[in-house]
């Protein structure tokens, strides 16, 4: 039977390659870091501020300096944005590995279970069985021992 040579972390699951043991341990009790909040860069927040009247009278030279390092800015939270998302598709991935693994692992041990169960109707009705039998044995020894001493009597 499989069921006697199952581990608890199979050694092709991510579980057991992430956390470096095959104690059980899971993704899921690792501490996930916290990213840091996507925010306006200082000069895009001082730009928010000032007023319309004032960015009018700015120059077309001095206001396409603002646009470039706005660009500069949301071209570099992109960036980082896209870093994000990267690191959480691949967390998300660990973890549907490791759900996979674990649903592995629950079929064969279910299936280890039925044969089990399988097993312990059969011994029961074996057990059934020898029970019946050794009355039936019984039976007949009183039987024969009933003959026996009638036929010692006559």
């Amino acid at each position: 039977m499989e069921w006697e040579t199952h581990r608890p972390s199979a050694p092709g699951t991510p579980s057991s390659m992430s956390s470096g043991n095959s104690g059980g341990s899971s993704a899921r009790t690792e501490k996930t870091p916290n990213f840091k909040q996507l925010s306006p860069s200082p000069s895009v927040a001082a730009l928010s501020k000032i007023p319309d009247a004032e960015l009018r009278m700015k120059g077309p030279d001095e206001l396409v300096r603002l646009l470039r390092r706005v660009e500069m800015d949301y071209k570099s939270l992109l960036g980082e944005h896209g870093n994000v998302v990267k690191d959480v598709n691949r967390r998300l991935q660990i973890f549907v590995l490791e759900t996979r693994g674990l649903k592995e692992n629950a079929h064969k041990l279910q299936e280890d279970n039925q044969e089990l169960r399988d097993l312990c109707c059969f011994l029961d009705d074996d057990r059934q069985k020898g029970r019946k039998l050794a009355r039936e044995w019984q039976r007949f020894g009183r039987y024969t021992a009933s003959v026996m001493r009638s036929e010692v009597r006559r």
